[in-house]
C-alpha cells in the first residue's frame, strides 16, 4: 500500500507499505521517518533507484539524485502516526504526518 498523500490509514498486521520521496545527498536533500505512538512498524526495506547510474558509475561528483522507498510492516494490532520528513541540510523542509491503524 502506498502512503504518499495519505493522512489515515487502516491495515491489517503483516501488511506492506511504502513511501517514497526525492532525496539528493550531496546538496543536503533528506528523507527521514519518525513514529509517534505503538511500536508496531518495522522499516523491511529501503530502495534507492537513482535518476542518473550511468552517471555515478563514472565517478561524476553530485549524480546522487534518487527516488528512496521506505517499506514498512505492520507487526501487530495497535495505532501509531509516521511522520514522513523531507529535510535539506539538517532542517526540516516539510512533513508529511500518517495516522495508521493496525487491526488483527
Amino acid at each position: 500500500m502506498e502512503l504518499n498523500g495519505k493522512t489515515s490509514v487502516t491495515v491489517k498486521a503483516g501488511t506492506l507499505m511504502s513511501y517514497s520521496g526525492i532525496v539528493h545527498g550531496s546538496v543536503g536533500k533528506w528523507l527521514v521517518y519518525k513514529t509517534e505512538g505503538d511500536e508496531i512498524l518495522s522499516v523491511t526495506d529501503e530502495k534507492k533507484e537513482y535518476f542518473y547510474p550511468e552517471k555515478i558509475a563514472a565517478g561524476m561528483k553530485g549524480a546522487d539524485k534518487a527516488k528512496l522507498t521506505y517499506i514498512f510492516k505492520a507487526l501487530e494490532p495497535g495505532k501509531v502516526i509516521l511522520h514522513m520528513i523531507k529535510e535539506y541540510r539538517f532542517e526540516e523542509e516539510s512533513r508529511e504526518s500518517i495516522e495508521i491503524i493496525v487491526e488483527p
